[in-house]
């Protein structure tokens, strides 16, 4: 059981609309996530859906990524808990996970104004 998460694809050092093409047609096939597109505000090589619940997003873009073994795929996802905000990064099914530090500066009495 998973909640919404709102995803980002993109194709890093790889704007060819004909492999953009063929990664949503992969997305549509091994995901449940059946609407992925390319988002007129994003530039080439870029793929977004609209906010779904993706619970084996992990897995499943491990797989794809052997699918298109030269591409490294970025994933960004927000999810609706506070602070749930990270980026992954999959190669030929590899992977690599970094999620937001959010830090607070200490107070400094000279910043009053």
């Amino acid at each position: 059981m998973g909640y919404e998460t709102s995803f980002k694809i993109a194709l890093l050092g790889n704007e060819d609309t004909s492999v953009v093409d063929e990664v949503i047609k992969a997305l549509c096939l091994h995901t449940p996530y059946r609407h992925w597109g390319t988002s007129r505000k994003w530039s080439p090589g870029k793929i977004t859906g609209d906010d779904c619940t993706w619970s084996h997003h992990q897995r499943d873009m491990g797989f794809i990524s052997t699918l298109f073994p030269t591409i490294t795929f970025e994933v960004e996802g927000a999810g609706a808990e506070q602070g749930d905000v990270w980026k992954e990064y999959y190669l030929n099914g590899k992977t690599a996970r970094y999620e937001a530090v959010f830090t607070i500066p200490e107070y400094n009495p000279d910043d009053l104004t």
